[in-house]
């Protein structure tokens, strides 16, 4: 029997080890499930074409460069300028890496405010955390886990030096509203690549002054670990590529800008290898494949589960790239029974975050600073949010199969 799991995790984790990804089906315990007996471990994308993947790592080795900045790296943000209009981008390890790079360029420091989801992966919020920063935690909309553009407009202070949003499950917020404030946004579109925001028509990323992407195995493209930095305020884009080269002007010298090259600024070491661009590259080929399969399982999702009581389906106009299908139970019970019985019909389904402002770090770590009230929505998300599998390589049988178990669910559950 073919695998059935979930590829949708948080943006750098998907071992629901921690509190913010509370996912069942650990591969000890399934000896005992019910047939039909599926693996139903998270299922990462795999390698598109290794053949493709393996021409570009081989071609790092015979250049000579496996560090950062290599011909790999080039043709990847050479392909997103084309693609998307990403004119200033720049590979990172992870999204978590581009985020803490977001933080150093706005040079945040202690006294500052940063307002961030509670509903998002920790990355999200640690990244501006390290530089001593007061997170002040904005709640999820009614109708989508999305941060609410309101709550976020209630929680500005004269302190307030960023906002952070995050697309979730690739569905766009409008920053509008949030932009027009002239307080800079970070954009977190870890979810989001291939989103094409429906107000402007333009490729996610844009609207803020930055914005971050991830590649890990987990996501849409997915490269094992890996990241991008997209810097839209041209006045931050030779100050990110110090930061990015450990605070050295590292990148003018090999361009010949620089006689050499020394310490400027606060920085790391926050480049993606060439070996690793050169399996994003591979994997770039393949882009359109992805986003095409994964839009026809989210669209076989949607046609085939039958209206129920127990939850809503998402509308059709939150597919956008198709990053994520979720259901949203009408109470906590359910969906925990719900996610027990589909480990036994041996298909694994995850819940998401718990809510950052409730972690065990916010409470007792920064228990010291005046905390926002509770942060009711995003809560209720977290309680309520059930995933299904979907990634590249489930099959239409597998789909068949999550629909056939989740619709006989729903039935059983009638009175």
């Amino acid at each position: 029997m073919p695998s059935v799991g979930n590829d949708d995790g948080p943006a750098d984790d998907i071992t629901g080890s921690g509190p913010e990804s509370h996912i069942l089906g650990p591969r000890k315990n399934l000896a005992f499930l019910g047939d039909p007996l599926r693996s139903i471990f998270l299922s990462t994308n795999p390698v598109y074409s290794k053949k493709k993947c393996g021409d570009y790592i081989q071609m790092a080795f015979n250049n000579g460069k496996l560090s950062g900045d290599g011909l790999n790296s080039r043709l990847c943000t050479k392909w997103f300028g084309e693609r998307f209009g990403y004119d200033c981008a720049l590979l990172t390890p992870s999204c978590t890496a581009a985020l803490e790079m977001a933080a150093l360029l706005l040079d945040l420091g202690p006294g500052d405010e940063v307002i961030v989801p509670s509903f998002t992966f920790v990355s999200t919020a640690n990244a501006f955390a390290l530089r001593g920063v007061s997170l002040v935690f904005a709640d999820s909309g009614e109708n989508h886990p999305n941060v609410s553009v309101d709550d976020v407009l209630k929680k500005i202070t004269n302190s307030t030096k960023a906002i952070v949003v995050v697309h979730y499950a690739g569905v766009p917020i409008d920053l509008t509203r949030l932009v027009d404030t002239a307080i800079p946004v970070v954009e977190d579109c870890a979810h989001a690549i291939g989103t094409v925001d429906p107000l402007t028509s333009e490729p996610i990323g844009k609207a803020g002054c930055l914005s971050t992407f991830s590649f890990h195995e987990t996501k849409n493209i997915g490269i094992g670990e890996g990241g991008m930095l997209v810097v839209n305020d041209e006045s931050l884009w030779e100050k990110a590529q110090i930061i990015r080269e450990k605070g050295t002007n590292r990148t003018a010298f090999r361009e010949n800008r620089a006689h050499y090259y020394t310490w400027y600024s606060l920085g790391s070491s926050y480049l993606l290898s060439d070996v690793d661009a050169g399996v994003l590259f591979g994997c770039l080929q393949h882009f359109d494949e992805i986003q095409l399969r994964r839009l026809a399982i989210w669209d076989q999702y949607q046609k085939f589960l039958n209206p129920s009581s127990l939850f809503d389906k998402p509308q059709q106009k939150d597919r956008f790239n198709a990053h994520m299908y979720f259901i949203r139970f009408h109470s906590h019970d359910t969906a925990l029974e719900f996610t027990r019985y589909m480990k036994i019909k041996g298909i694994l389904v995850a819940t998401h975050y718990r809510p950052l402002d409730q972690s065990p770090f916010v409470v007792e770590s920064l228990s010291k600073q005046s905390r926002s009230p509770k942060c009711e929505n995003s809560c209720r998300w977290s309680e309520t949010v059930v995933r299904l599998p979907l990634f590249y390589s489930l099959s239409g049988t597998d789909v068949d199969d999550v629909v056939r178990e989740v619709n006989e669910f729903s039935f059983s559950q009638k009175v």
